[in-house]
C-alpha cells in the first residue's frame, strides 16, 4: 500500500495493513509503514465510516478494477506499481 499526505509534501510512504480490531465502539485499523520511516498509523472507523467505505467499494470503477485484478489478489508474487503522482 502506498500513502501520501499533504503534510509530508511529496514523500510517499509504503505501508502494510497490520490489524483490524473492534474496540470501544470503533473499528480500529492499524497500518505499519515500512519505508522511508517505520510508523504505526491508526484510524478509528465509526459505523458511518464503514457504510461510506462499502458505498465507495460498490462503485463501477472499483468493481471493474477488482474483477480485473482477481488473479493478482491471490498471487504471492506481485509487481510493484510505479510511484503515485497524484492521490
Amino acid at each position: 500500500m502506498r500513502i501520501r499526505s499533504t503534510g509530508l509534501g511529496k514523500t510517499e510512504l509504503k505501508a502494510e495493513p497490520a490489524e483490524l480490531v473492534a474496540k470501544e465502539g470503533y473499528l480500529i485499523m492499524v497500518l505499519q509503514t515500512t519505508a522511508p520511516v517505520q510508523w504505526r498509523v491508526r484510524a478509528a472507523l465509526t459505523a458511518s465510516d464503514i457504510r461510506c467505505l462499502i458505498g465507495l467499494l460498490m462503485r463501477g470503477q472499483v468493481i471493474l478494477y477488482l474483477l480485473r485484478s482477481l488473479p493478482k489478489l491471490f498471487s504471492k508474487k506481485q509487481k510493484e506499481p510505479g510511484t503515485l503522482t497524484e492521490f
